[in-house]
């Protein structure tokens, strides 16, 4: 049926968009995102589509795209703190995915006697990154706090669990690689 709904009107708003979540539910998310992406542009009311792509973009790992029409998404609806919240989940997930990377990197610079500099360089890099993604997450999480009507403790949970790594990384890791450069004769800056 849906493919005869397509033949028939290949520019049909909500046909484009069912197709999209049947794709999507069947994990095929290139198809997804071609449906949506159609369907988004024909359509008036924008902003659930949209937020369907942001999750197809997060499930593949295209955090930028997510992040471009997050951005988009705020500027449509600045008042609503669910989208702030989701943004700040993206942030937190490539936060997650650097911290896990740059502290198993650490962990292999600690055990060495001659770590590699530019290992010791990466860490240091990397660990810089994820610290400005968990600030763009805390930023994002505080922002929905802010806008959310009564207290939701998932907004909370997201915003403690931000401070605290920002607090690892920066009193743990950031400290201990400067350290580790220091005693190695590698300037950081």
């Amino acid at each position: 049926d849906l493919n005869n709904a397509l033949e028939m009107d290949a520019n049909n708003v909500r046909v484009l968009e069912i197709a999209g979540d049947i794709a999507q539910n069947e994990e095929d998310y290139d198809s997804a995102i071609d449906f949506y992406l159609r369907a988004l542009e024909l359509a008036e009311k924008k902003s659930i589509i949209i937020e369907k792509l942001i999750f197809i973009y997060v499930e593949k790992e295209l955090y930028d795209d997510a992040i471009a029409l997050s951005a988009a998404l705020i500027d449509e609806n600045p008042d609503d703190p669910d989208i702030y919240f989701n943004v700040g989940i993206i942030y937190q997930r490539l936060a997650s995915k650097l911290y896990d990377d740059s502290v198993n990197l650490w962990k292999k610079i600690t055990q060495e006697d001659n770590p590699k500099e530019t290992e010791i360089r990466l860490t240091y890099k990397n660990l810089n990154l994820t610290l400005d993604m968990v600030r763009e997450a805390l930023g994002y999480f505080m922002d929905s706090s802010m806008l959310e009507e009564d207290e939701n403790s998932e907004t909370e949970k997201a915003t403690d669990e931000m401070k605290r790594t920002r607090k690892t990384i920066t009193d743990i890791y950031l400290d201990s690689i400067r350290q580790i450069a220091k005693e190695n004769n590698i300037d950081l800056n």
